[in-house]
């Protein structure tokens, strides 16, 4: 059997496509492009930054992202997603907004809430953040 397998070919392509589709492997190639391409998403020497310059690095790719989706660049919840996953290194704002934020109003709000706040926080609108509160817990409990 391992001989058999040895001797047939995969087209590594044909396989992206029956995996992803043609069109999401087209976007994705975009956007992997687009990433690569956008000096705010550089990695390039990254590790040897203080931490709050890696702090102002996220907050340069936090402002490029909200170009991004502003401009309908990033136009759907895919290509939002998937961007932030090649950014390996965190976009503050951006990412407590989809990762908190968001699904925040999704879990706990009610319906009227969450057709006020949804479509202006996906779109960027506003832009959210997290809070919460542990009665008698926390760093400064006395």
């Amino acid at each position: 059997t391992s001989e058999r397998r040895r001797g047939e070919a995969v087209d590594p392509g044909a396989l992206s496509v029956l995996i992803y589709g043609h069109d999401n492997l087209a976007a994705r190639r975009r956007l992997d492009d687009l990433v690569e391409n956008t000096p705010e998403f550089s990695r390039k020497g990254y590790e040897s930054l203080s931490h709050n310059e890696k702090y102002s690095v996220g907050c340069r790719r936090s402002k490029k992202m909200i170009e991004l989706i502003r401009s309908g660049t990033l136009g759907n919840e895919f290509e939002r997603y998937y961007v932030r996953s090649l950014l390996t290194d965190p976009c503050p704002g951006v990412d407590l907004h989809y990762d908190m934020f968001i699904p925040s109003i999704e879990a706990m709000g009610t319906e009227e809430q969450k057709q006020k706040w949804l479509p202006v926080s996906q779109d960027l609108g506003i832009l959210g953040t997290y809070a919460q509160t542990e009665l008698a817990h926390g760093t400064f409990v006395r």
